[in-house]
């Protein structure tokens, strides 16, 4: 896609992996998709334009009564999934279980950041603020 392809291996850190597509496992069975777009020394993460995918109690439940039945046959079926948009989110590290790519950077930050400067003025205002509050005054 851009120049920003890496290659993963496991010499990869995770500073290589700031703005790619990341999917994260947490302790209670969530999953998190997401951008990343910045971290710590404690594993904390934050993901931008995330989503939320979680097993609903109801299909949970069933998917043990089926398995203590031996029922092997159309579990992946009842199994329904919860999904929600959370945007911006800061995910603390000691609840992740694992972490994977899902795919690399969409567009390269040298594009989302250009240098060009904007056609903006400044200029000083014609009376300062605290004139201002003195004007007002009714005698």
């Amino acid at each position: 896609m851009s120049s920003q392809n890496i290659a993963i291996t496991k010499k990869t850190k995770m500073s290589d992996l700031i703005n790619y597509r990341i999917r994260i496992i947490t302790i209670d069975n969530r999953t998190y998709i997401g951008t990343l777009l910045a971290f710590d020394s404690h594993l904390n993460l934050v993901i931008s334009d995330t989503i939320e995918s979680r097993i609903t109690k109801k299909s949970w439940a069933n998917l043990k009564k089926n398995n203590s039945a031996g029922a092997t046959s159309g579990t992946s079926k009842d199994v329904v999934l919860d999904k929600r948009n959370l945007g911006l989110i800061i995910l603390r590290g000691d609840q992740i279980i694992s972490l994977s790519i899902e795919s690399s950077p969409v567009v390269p930050v040298s594009s989302r950041v250009s240098g060009a400067k904007g056609k903006g003025t400044t200029r000083p205002l014609k009376t300062p603020v605290s004139v201002k509050g003195k004007l007002k005054k009714i005698a």
